[in-house]
């Protein structure tokens, strides 16, 4: 008998195991200590140790001001390393200046002309960095690039921090100091407004990681601000070509002088001229990076930026240039394979008597992100036997924002319509490779589009979209917007992407497909964000979420002098569940399903899996699942904000009445979909159970045989 017992008890954990994980803790791994409790009489939302830790952690004190051994130590590792970090920038710059007259040259090896007005200005640049490169590694500003941000931490203990405006440009939460090569203030056309002095706290390996994250920016985002071909010296207008020489010369012709640009007499001048300008915009959207912190992980850092933030006046953070319209690129128009045939005046004749949607249909854009930017054709003309186009951008998200206005959200631009095909590609090779990149582009664009939705946005950008996100989370979508942009309008991905289409130039179109969207979220995977890789980043969205609700509706935002912050805060949200008519542990136990979600959704990312695809769909369901617990608990903690704004219009009434009604229905909705995820887990727990059982009584009986036998 007491064998048989111990028997079943050896396989007891097996069956046991699928209900425990049932009830195991949904905590963030960093918190290992956490009880993982909802109960309702932990807070207004179900606080947990896990909020009680964040917390805690979001208090430690600033870190300390450097002394003068350690401004020592920087200024010494800086001048050490200062020629190997900016010769690394420049080699990079050359060698993309050397691509891109390579694809020039292969371009338009037929005609002298063309190749030479195209690839004047690059040659000019090329010279001018191969003929100063050793000069700018000891001087950069005196040749036009404007690298303060190392000099700031290196050369200064005492700070000032403010606002920034560079021509139309404004910049917030700016550092700067007044030591050679520091100075903002000291820029011409630079003006500075709410300075405050500060401390300079970068020293040892957070100071090295800052200044090597620094060039690392400046490698990979360069070219956005270095080369606005818009703004290149225009041929005849600038310049003009000696077009009596031939062969190996005509390539390298720099004589002709600039002109047309007043004070300007010399290549070294324009160029250094137009450097000052484009470097500066570089290095202060730099400067804007968060310090890196070896002692703190990016959840403490987000917890930190949160201790400040009021949910009631949402602050002015985070509207970096990055996000204006001039980082998008100026893109070919791509003629529709259909029409690659045709002659250039037919497709004129075409495009000049078609409506607007026939219009749009004639060709495409390499734009994946089109709920942010929207490219459309305007005119088409012929231009040496060639099409030019006349192209608008729209920018959704600028446009989206209170008071803006089209000088900020659109761009005009004259571009020739795409081209980038071998001199020995056939017009119906050409027709393949088309729309090849096209099939391509609707791959990546399914990639964009699934991150997209996962936080609501759905077709254009429209700030409603996520007016249910905290502040901060909203500010974390508006970065990741631009990480998307910055890594797939990276020449190095375009590249790879036309070689990957001229590779499936005969395979199925669905193996092209999901080839392009293998090779974007690789692409993706590998790229850093303040110092956080992409789907890390990603899920801060949902986390910084959590924390922001859970501080609205704990009644932690009131401020400690206000006696009676914390009691206004909960009549206000035992108002706004009164009327949404949902129950504090109704809300709890949605807390609780979030904070599982987002441990499952952390778990996901770190976890290898070869089928990036795979990989990638599967953190992309457990955001839109924390998406609409976002949207539910978003909704409950800013709801009477949201019905305090609409108060003075004749309709608020009637937009509170659909707001409960929008609500009362995204709720049914969560409420079923997690009533069918819960019966699906039931059955494959009973399931795998049954399973388990039917094994374990297997290996019972057969040791039992086994036994009996022994005995004989």
């Amino acid at each position: 008998m007491t064998k048989k017992f111990l028997l079943g008890l050896s396989v007891l954990p097996v069956t046991l195991a699928p209900i425990a994980f049932v009830a195991q803790d949904p905590t963030p791994p960093s918190n290992q200590n956490s009880s993982g409790s909802t109960n309702s009489q932990q807070g207004q939302s179900g606080t947990s140790n896990t909020d009680a830790n964040s917390n805690q952690q979001a208090k430690k004190p600033d870190p300390k001001p450097i002394n003068e051994n350690d401004l020592k130590s920087n200024k010494e590792w800086w001048e050490q390393n200062r020629a190997k970090l900016i010769d690394g920038f420049i080699n990079q710059v050359k060698k993309d200046i050397d691509n891109k007259l390579a694809s020039i040259f292969s371009k338009t090896r037929d005609n002298l002309e063309q190749r030479l007005s195209q690839s004047f200005f690059w040659l000019q640049l090329k010279h001018y960095f191969d003929s100063n490169q050793k000069q700018i590694e000891q001087d950069p500003m005196a040749f036009g690039l404007n690298i303060l941000t190392p000099y700031i931490y290196s050369n200064n203990i005492n700070l000032k921090q403010g606002d920034v405006k560079f021509g139309k440009d404004d910049f917030n939460g700016i550092e700067w100091g007044q030591a050679d090569h520091s100075d903002y203030s000291k820029i011409p056309n630079v003006k500075v407004d709410n300075v405050k002095d500060t401390k300079n706290t970068l020293k040892g390996e957070e100071f090295q990681e800052r200044i090597k994250n620094y060039f690392a920016q400046l490698s990979s985002g360069y070219q956005t601000y270095l080369f606005k071909e818009d703004e290149f010296p225009k041929y005849k207008e600038n310049f003009t070509l000696k077009l009596n020489t031939t062969g190996k010369e005509a390539n390298t012709i720099l004589e002709s002088q600039p002109k047309g640009k007043p004070g300007i007499s010399s290549w070294f001048d324009w160029i250094k001229n137009y450097f000052e300008k484009q470097s500066l915009l570089l290095d202060l959207s730099l400067n804007q990076l968060p310090n890196p912190s070896s002692s703190q992980s990016p959840q403490i850092q987000i917890d930190s930026a949160l201790k400040d933030v009021d949910l009631n006046v949402p602050p002015q953070t985070s509207q970096k240039p990055e996000f204006e319209i001039r980082i998008a690129p100026d893109l070919s128009p791509i003629l529709h394979w259909d029409l690659i045939k045709q002659s250039p005046q037919s497709v004129v004749n075409m495009f000049n008597s078609a409506n607007d949607t026939q219009k749009q249909k004639m060709f495409f854009f390499l734009n994946p992100i089109h709920s942010r930017f929207k490219y459309k054709v305007e005119s088409l003309q012929v231009d040496n036997n060639k099409l030019k186009a006349s192209v608008k951008i729209t920018d959704n998200v600028e446009k989206s924002k209170p008071n803006s206005t089209p000088e900020k959200y659109e761009k005009k631009y004259s571009i020739g319509v795409y081209d980038d095909f071998l001199p020995t590609d056939s017009l119906a090779t050409k027709a393949i490779l088309t729309r090849n990149l096209w099939i391509s582009n609707q791959g990546v664009s399914k990639v964009v589009d699934d991150f997209f939705s996962s936080v609501n946005v759905q077709g254009d950008f429209k700030f409603d979209d996520i007016k249910n996100y905290s502040v901060v989370s909203q500010n974390l979508i508006y970065n990741f917007f631009y990480l998307i942009t910055k890594v797939f309008y990276n020449q190095t991905f375009l590249d790879a992407q036309k070689s990957l289409v001229r590779n499936y130039i005969s395979g199925p179109d669905s193996r092209l497909f999901a080839a392009s969207q293998s090779q974007f979220i690789d692409f993706l995977q590998k790229s850093v964000i303040d110092s956080n890789k992409a789907l890390e980043y990603y899920s801060l969205i949902y986390y910084t979420q959590l924390l922001s609700v859970h501080q609205a509706l704990a009644a932690t935002v009131a401020k400690t002098n206000n006696t009676n912050g914390n009691k206004d805060q909960n009549k206000q949200v035992q108002d706004a569940l009164k009327k949404l008519a949902i129950s504090k542990s109704e809300v709890d136990r949605m807390f609780g399903q979030a904070r599982e979600q987002n441990l499952l959704l952390r778990q996901t990312i770190h976890k290898i899996n070869p089928n990036l695809i795979s990989h990638f769909s599967e953190v992309v369901n457990y955001g839109q699942k924390l998406n609409q617990a976002s949207q539910l608990l978003g909704q409950i903690a800013f709801f009477n904000k949201n019905t305090q704004q609409n108060s003075g219009n004749q309709n608020s009434k009637t937009k509170g009445d659909l707001q409960v009604q929008s609500f009362t229905a995204m709720l049914n909705k969560y409420n079923s979909e997690q009533s069918q995820n819960y019966n699906k887990n039931i059955v494959i727990y009973a399931v795998v159970a049954a399973i388990i059982a039917a094994l374990a009584a297997t290996v019972v009986a057969s040791r039992s045989f086994i036994l009996k036998r022994s005995k004989k």
